[in-house]
């Protein structure tokens, strides 16, 4: 089933279950050798050794900048995928919840739990169902996926859900250049799956083809927010721009 990353969609959950289910490596890393079709072992290990650096990084982060002393008991990898990032995860925490709302998703991200011999993650399908406050939270490549509205929201969740003196690391695109035309194809599929189809069918896809959500978020929006929660302890850093999928990138690290 052919995946585009393109326009924004109302029903992102809805989408990112067809994409579990149909291309779940491919769906958290869009290069061409995590599609099922080529799929290898050593390809498989790159992108689980991808999930390990980065959490090598994120910590050295902390470290260097936020707490020297930073040792989480409980964390979570919200959107954690098939698991790249909630199992390296889970060697610094002593338990890990993934949370991600694609049963596919999940499910492979068990199954990976089993393959590296990992036991102590747990997964929901809602950061609502996590009643106990943790000591790190954790998304990146997630939050682009989901309407800035409700992001936004989910940020000020992350830091209600956050221990005194816990860590959040928010990664957020902040600018995503589009040329006019997807601009204004974007505001129409916005609001309309029967648009969604539409585009498809003009692209020659499948009329029910997933397309994954890429938003830009406020970022002047976000500091507000923290400023609210009293949150005055942040460290950004900004990534990269990838010429190629045109999105500026920073990840927020904050402390309660």
């Amino acid at each position: 089933m052919p995946i585009e990353i393109v326009l924004s969609m109302a029903n992102s959950d809805t989408e990112w279950e067809k994409i579990g289910g149909s291309e779940p490596y491919w769906g958290v890393l869009t290069t061409e050798e995590y599609k099922r079709k080529n799929l290898t072992p050593a390809s498989r290990q790159e992108f689980f050794n991808s999930g390990e650096e980065y959490v090598k990084q994120i910590f050295e982060i902390i470290s260097s900048y936020i707490d020297r002393d930073f040792n989480p008991s409980l964390g979570i990898d919200f959107g954690c995928g098939v698991g790249r990032i909630a199992i390296p995860l889970s060697k610094r925490c002593k338990q890990v919840i993934g949370v991600d709302v694609s049963p596919s998703m999940v499910a492979e991200a068990k199954r990976n739990c089993v393959l590296f011999n990992i036991t102590n993650i747990d997964f929901v399908d809602d950061l609502s169902k996590i009643k106990q406050k943790v000591d790190f939270i954790n998304t990146v490549l997630v939050l682009q996926h989901i309407e800035t509205n409700r992001g936004t929201n989910i940020i000020e969740d992350f830091v209600e859900k956050l221990t005194p003196s816990g860590i959040a690391c928010i990664q957020v695109p902040y600018s995503i250049e589009r040329s006019p035309i997807k601009s204004v194809l974007k505001s129409i599929v916005d609001k309309s799956s029967l648009a969604q189809k539409m585009y498809n069918i003009m692209m020659k896809k499948d009329v029910n083809a997933p397309i994954i959500m890429m938003n830009d978020y406020d970022i002047t929006r976000i500091l507000k927010l923290l400023a609210k929660k009293n949150i005055n302890k942040i460290f950004i850093l900004t990534e990269k721009y990838d010429k190629n999928s045109r999105v500026f990138n920073a990840s927020l690290f904050i402390k309660k």
